[in-house]
């Protein structure tokens, strides 16, 4: 579920995660963001940039996967999306082509 729009000067997407089961459907996370943004999925690529500090790539799915990398500093890294999502450890995790590891939700 999305919703992309414009609020006074700022061009967001905001992105909600559920997921079915069962007993039906459940929350299990959101995010929002302004432009320019990178929309996660097999195939996706985009520059994924941070406003301060980086974001772990990870070995394996979930947090107690080896730290391979920290991105997201400076202009920013090119990024390509080649699995996921997998929901580890309460997180959405997606896989980085080139990177070899796993990434928290975008």
């Amino acid at each position: 579920m999305s919703w992309f729009g414009r609020i006074a000067s700022c061009l967001c997407l905001f992105l909600t995660y559920v997921y079915k089961d069962v007993g039906g459907w459940h929350y299990l996370d959101a995010r929002g963001t302004d432009g320019p943004f990178f929309i996660p999925g097999i195939g996706a690529h985009g520059n994924f940039k941070l406003a301060s500090g980086c974001v772990n790539v990870r070995e394996t799915a979930g947090l107690s996967g080896r730290v391979l990398s920290c991105i997201g500093t400076g202009a920013g890294t090119a990024v390509t999306v080649d699995g996921g999502p997998n929901y580890v450890d309460q997180k959405i995790l997606w896989h980085l082509q080139g990177l070899a590891g796993w990434r928290m939700t975008f």
